[in-house]
């Protein structure tokens, strides 16, 4: 996903923050 977004890289996720 994105740096600030769900696994799915959705900004309609849970803001979990992972690894560039």
């Amino acid at each position: 996903g994105g740096g600030a977004s769900n696994g799915a890289g959705s900004g309609a996720g849970p803001k979990i923050e992972e690894v560039d």
